[in-house]
C-alpha cells in the first residue's frame, strides 16, 4: 500500500484526541505528544524515548467489563466540563519534573510515582462518566494489591477497563502476580515488557 501512516490514520478516524497510539505504532517506546491543536489533523510527537529493558508492566484485565469507545466516547467527552487549570498544571509539572527524568534516568520509583499521581487526577476528572477513578472496581482492587506488593506506580489504559502496574524488573513483577494467584475477582494478569520498536505487519502467505 503506497500510503503513509498519517493518511491512513486520517482516513480511518484514528488519532483524533491523542497521537500516542499513532506514535507507538510508528516508533515504539515512550511517546509524549502535543495534544490537539488548531489547523493540524494529528497531534505532534514532542518526545520519544526507549523504556528501560528491565522494566515490566503487569496488565490487569477485567474479563467482565468493557471500556468506553466509539460514539459513547464522543458523547462522554461532550458531557464533561473543561479540566480545571490547576489540575492541568499539576499534570504538566508531573510530566516535566518527575516522569521524564524518571524514564531518562531509569528511575522506576520516580517514574511510577508520577504515573500514579497523574492517574489520580485524570481518574477523578473522568469519574462522573466511568463510575469511579477506574472503569472497573475489580481492576482498581487488583492494582492496589500490586501497589502494596512493590509496584512503583499504577494506572488505567485510556478508558479501560484494563489497568497496569509498573515494576522495576521481571522478578518483582512475577512475584507480585504469584502472590495474587488464587484471588478470583474477575481479573486476569499478564506480565509484559515495553515495545521499543515500531509495529511490523507481515503476511503469513
Amino acid at each position: 500500500i503506497d500510503t503513509g501512516v498519517e493518511e491512513i490514520a486520517a482516513a480511518t478516524g484514528r488519532g483524533r484526541r491523542s497521537g500516542v497510539g499513532l506514535g507507538v505504532f510508528t516508533q515504539g517506546g515512550f511517546i509524549l505528544d502535543s495534544g490537539r491543536s488548531e489547523g493540524r489533523r494529528l497531534p505532534t510527537t514532542i518526545l520519544r524515548h526507549d523504556f528501560p529493558e528491565e522494566w515490566r508492566f503487569v496488565l490487569v484485565m477485567d474479563t467482565r467489563a468493557e471500556g468506553i469507545s466509539g460514539t459513547d466516547e464522543v458523547e462522554a467527552f461532550k458531557s464533561l466540563p473543561g479540566m480545571p487549570p490547576g489540575a492541568c498544571a499539576e499534570i504538566c509539572r508531573q510530566v516535566l519534573m518527575q516522569m521524564l527524568p524518571g524514564i531518562m534516568e531509569k528511575d522506576c520509583e520516580r517514574f511510577g510515582a508520577s504515573v500514579s499521581s497523574i492517574q489520580s487526577s485524570i481518574g477523578e476528572y473522568f469519574s462522573a462518566v466511568q463510575g469511579g477513578s477506574y472503569a472497573s472496581d475489580n481492576v482498581r482492587q487488583t492494582l492496589e494489591f500490586l501497589l502494596e506488593h512493590n509496584a512503583t506506580g499504577i494506572g488505567q489504559t485510556s478508558w479501560g477497563p484494563t489497568g497496569f502496574a509498573i515494576f522495576p524488573d521481571a522478578e518483582s513483577a512475577q512475584r507480585a502476580v504469584d502472590e495474587f494467584a488464587g484471588r478470583d475477582n474477575g481479573t486476569r494478569l499478564l506480565v509484559a515488557c515495553a515495545e521499543n520498536n515500531r509495529a511490523q505487519i507481515s503476511s503469513s502467505s
